[in-house]
């Protein structure tokens, strides 16, 4: 359970006196990586102008990370709605699946594969699951504060975002002669992360595959594939069926880039 904080929590870290006692005071919402620690104990020595201004710099642009829905300096509902999840999914948790499901998800956070996708029949959680990643990813990676030479940085940690194929792909047809959003910027901005870790692709194949659906998702994910940015996919879909429904071109490079997992299970909406 992660610790609720406070502005009085930061405020507190006035008070401090060596380095031990500042790692163990703020263990729970912030990870210090000081690259000059020679720095940092001076500045808790003397107190003065850098501490300060080091405290201030919290208390301003510290966001707060925790268990509760809101805080004083970030409603986590609303940042969750922000990222795109849909208010029915705001609860998901990644507890809600067994042990094997969530090992399985392992190799996506560690590295080991740049691609999840989720298949199975309607309604056994693949969406539940997507998102539930998303927000294991928001609880659980706070801000990092780096110092360096006399110098420090807090560096927010990277977000996902999800989203609808379907809603993608009207996005892009009501951009057709609309000179403001062109088609061919709504397709960059869902081929590269721009900041995000990862983007999740809800529903794949639920759209009557057209010659320009099949091109324009043909598109996306081969650009997504070649860059090796992070992307989670659920469809009801096997890499069989989508070779077959859609391309197999794109079936291979989703098997190059993705850890394959079967969602097996009842109709959770029964």
């Amino acid at each position: 359970m992660l610790q609720t904080i406070q502005e009085a929590s930061i405020q507190d870290l006035r008070k401090v006196t060596n380095i031990d006692e500042l790692l163990n005071k703020t263990q729970n919402f912030l990870r210090i990586v000081p690259d000059n620690m020679d720095y940092l104990s001076e500045a808790l020595e003397r107190k003065g102008s850098q501490w300060n201004d080091f405290i201030n710099g919290l208390l301003v642009n510290l966001p707060v990370y925790n268990n509760t829905l809101k805080t004083i300096h970030l409603d986590k509902e609303k940042h969750l709605l922000s990222l795109g999840i849909p208010k029915r999914f705001l609860s998901a948790k990644i507890e809600d699946f067994p042990q094997s499901i969530t090992d399985a998800c392992e190799d996506f956070f560690s590295q080991r594969k740049e691609g999840l996708l989720i298949y199975g029949n309607a309604g056994v959680g693949k969406t539940h699951l997507a998102i539930s990643l998303i927000i294991q990813r928001y609880l659980t990676k706070m801000p990092i504060i780096q110092f360096d030479f006399g110098n420090y940085r807090i560096m927010r940690p990277q977000q996902a975002e999800f989203h609808s194929l379907t809603d993608i792909f009207l996005e892009i047809r009501n951009s057709f002669n609309k000179s403001e959003k062109s088609e061919k910027k709504i397709i960059d901005k869902y081929s590269e992360n721009e900041g995000r870790f990862f983007l999740v692709f809800d529903d794949l194949g639920v759209e009557k595959p057209s010659d320009w659906i099949i091109q324009t998702l043909y598109m996306i994910i081969d650009r997504r594939y070649r860059n090796m940015h992070k992307t989670i996919i659920t469809s009801n879909l096997n890499l069989d069926e989508i070779s077959a429904q859609l391309s197999d071109r794109i079936a291979s490079r989703l098997a190059g880039m993705c850890k394959i997992i079967n969602l097996r299970g009842k109709d959770r909406r029964l």
